[in-house]
């Protein structure tokens, strides 16, 4: 609309006004002096947008000046116009020095640039303007009339000439920038440090060989662009929406490339500092240090802080990418989203666990919700706000602790507590609650050391008289006892020793515990050996001999009397003769019992026990997997 009212104004109905003579003089001299105002203004307004400055002249019929400067109404507009172009020349000259300052808060290197392209090709166009016909004869009719503004306008207008001559210089020395900042302003904040040493060489050739822009004023400026390039690129590419529990993992890697590239940035300017006062001595960089990276340095604190809120969702926040697919905790995680405990307090448990996630939520929600941009470094808002997430924080911590604590308590097995201990490791994202975990590895370990002492004490009871099973040999029934409480401890050290991934081995437990359990091993190895050898010298080398004997002897016995016939109605006793019951038809057996010294004769098992203890110790010892002599192992193989 601005573009159509002026080429409207001043194509159609400027000259159509400016050519009418009918008015009254007095009315068309104040309504052309308004008409020059007003379009000096539009003139300005509708190229400014453009970027470039264009001096509005007023369509007057000026003739010869000498004539033109006896019109005094005349001279009076002509002056109008040149005082708005004397406004217009000095905003221009002066813009050289305050953009920097304006449009240093967001601007990269790639808008200084662009500035003095602009400013080159702006000034040059208003140095053509001002050798125009047109412009040179209202500057003779004024220099004529003596008019007391030109003076100021032909000030200015010099230093177009200079200004020009200056942009033009700039812009060589500029453009020498040009493209490793276009590379910069693709970059993905990994990307970033490796571009940034050709961009400072080609600084210190324009501070070494510019003869306008090697200013400290300017340089501050144009390093701290690169700066603010850095922190435009940096925000580009944080996922605020995975930072606060999308993908938080993710967040993480982008936050911590963001920081590198910050500090990366300081370190190889500090180089680059240190290289230009070694070969330039003369000409060193002393420029100040805070203006260039105050803004980066505030953005690297944000990234930090951001960084300690996906710490605080690693830790509080269960989800799937909480651990790796081969861990068994995270994969039921990943399924259920929720964790089981055993016990009687594992409901209360898991439910203390849900609350600290639900509140830590809340903190999280209330920390975006803010009305400002999270990366914007300027809304001290985020100070208070962070301050009371971290707050809140500390408090879940305690929360934690005290559930860690509690989920202890009552555990008496070694097995039980490895499993609390893993599932808590698993959680422990931070370090104040990993130095809690840690805390429990060393109590696990103690009560390991509690059950080895047990252990010991049962065996140095009872090893002269261990308690055999009923159906377990002399031998080989203590070397299984013996093997059993070696069993009891090899178990809960295997237990122990697969809990290393989240066990330090550096715990001044963890040594002290395998010293324990290795001495008490060898103790009951030593007395498994000694049963065996004990056992081996019992073992004679002609046992086979035993089988020689009859397997049935006779054996001579009283025969009962006649009251016990008369008693014994039922089963004979064990060892008892067997004799004929009385019957209907032999009453006269029944009615004469045997005289007191009559004997029987009967047969008698006569296998030897001897080799039964020997088959019994030898299946034990098998089952203990301990070598067979030849002799009884041929002999036991033919056992049925």
């Amino acid at each position: 609309p601005v573009e159509s009212l002026y080429r409207a104004m001043n194509g159609v109905w400027v000259p159509m006004l400016v050519e009418n003579k009918q008015w009254p003089d007095s009315v068309r001299r104040d309504f052309l002096g308004q008409l020059h105002r007003f379009m000096a203004s539009l003139t300005e307004f509708a190229h400014q947008r453009k970027g470039s400055t264009v001096l509005y002249v007023p369509k007057e019929d000026i003739g010869e000046p000498e004539m033109a400067a006896r019109d005094k109404d005349l001279v009076q507009r002509l002056e109008g116009a040149v005082i708005h172009w004397t406004r217009q020349i000095k905003e221009v000259v002066v813009l050289q020095d305050s953009t920097h300052g304006a449009e240093a808060d967001s601007a990269g290197p790639l808008a200084e640039i662009m500035f003095w392209r602009t400013r080159t090709v702006d000034l040059k166009g208003i140095r053509e303007q001002l050798e125009h016909g047109d412009i040179a004869k209202i500057r003779t009719v004024l220099e004529i009339s003596k008019s007391g503004y030109l003076q100021s306008f032909n000030k200015h207008a010099s230093l177009i000439e200079q200004g020009s001559n200056e942009a033009e210089n700039n812009l060589r020395f500029l453009n020498t920038l040009q493209d490793p900042c276009e590379k910069l302003a693709r970059a993905a904040p990994r990307d970033i440090p490796p571009l940034l040493m050709p961009i400072l060489r080609a600084a210190r050739i324009i501070w070494d060989l510019a003869s306008h822009y090697a200013t400290p004023e300017r340089m501050e400026g144009l390093l701290r662009k690169i700066s603010n390039e850095i922190v435009n690129r940096c925000v580009s590419a944080i996922p605020l929406r995975d930072v606060f529990g999308a993908d938080v993992p993710s967040s993480r890697r982008v936050l911590q490339e963001c920081m590198q590239a910050g500090e990366q940035w300081r370190q190889i300017y500090l180089r680059t500092v240190e290289a230009v006062a070694k070969h330039n001595p003369g000409h060193p960089w002393t420029f100040e240090v805070t203006n260039i990276f105050a803004q980066i340095d505030a953005f690297v604190q944000r990234c930090r802080d951001l960084l300690e809120v996906c710490d605080a969702q690693m830790q509080f926040v269960r989800k799937e990418y909480m651990g790796p697919a081969n861990n068994p905790i995270a994969s039921k995680l990943a399924k259920t989203q929720t964790l089981c405990f055993g016990g009687s307090r594992g409901p209360e448990i898991a439910k203390s666990l849900q609350d600290i996630e639900m509140a830590f939520l809340k903190l999280v929600q209330n920390l975006k919700s803010g009305s400002y941009s999270t990366l914007d470094v300027k809304a001290t808002r985020w100070h208070s706000d962070f301050n009371t997430f971290k707050q809140g924080v500390k408090d879940l911590e305690i929360m934690m602790k005290n559930v860690i604590t509690t989920a202890f308590e009552g555990v008496t097995s070694v097995p039980a507590a490895v499993e609390l201990l893993e599932v808590f490791d698993f959680l422990a994202k931070r370090e104040t609650i990993k130095r809690v975990v840690d805390r429990k590895a060393s109590d696990v370990y103690t009560l390991f050391m509690k059950d080895l002492q047990r252990v010991k004490d049962e065996f140095d009871t009872r090893r002269k008289n261990p308690p055999l099973h009923a159906t377990h040999p002399r031998y080989a029934g203590a070397a299984l006892w013996a093997q059993a409480l070696l069993q009891r401890v090899d178990e809960q050290m295997t237990l122990l020793t697969n809990a290393r991934g989240f066990i330090a081995d550096a715990n001044e437990f963890v040594q002290e515990a395998k010293s324990h359990h290795t001495q008490l091993k060898q103790t009951l190895e030593e007395y498994i050996a000694r049963m065996y050898r004990e056992w081996l010298d019992t073992v004679q080398p002609t046992v086979g001999k035993r089988l020689e004997v009859p397997l049935m002897v006779r054996v001579t016995v009283q025969a009962p009397s006649a009251a016990s016939v008369s008693t014994s109605t039922s089963a004979p006793v064990l060892g008892q003769a067997l004799v004929p019951a009385p019957s209907m038809a032999n009453p006269t057996l029944a009615a004469a019992p045997a005289p007191a010294s009559q004997t029987l004769s009967l047969l008698e098992n006569n296998f030897d026990p001897v080799l039964l203890r020997l088959f019994n110790e030898i299946t034990c010892w098998q089952k203990l997997q301990h070598e067979i002599p030849f002799s009884a192992l041929e002999m036991y193989a033919m056992r049925e």
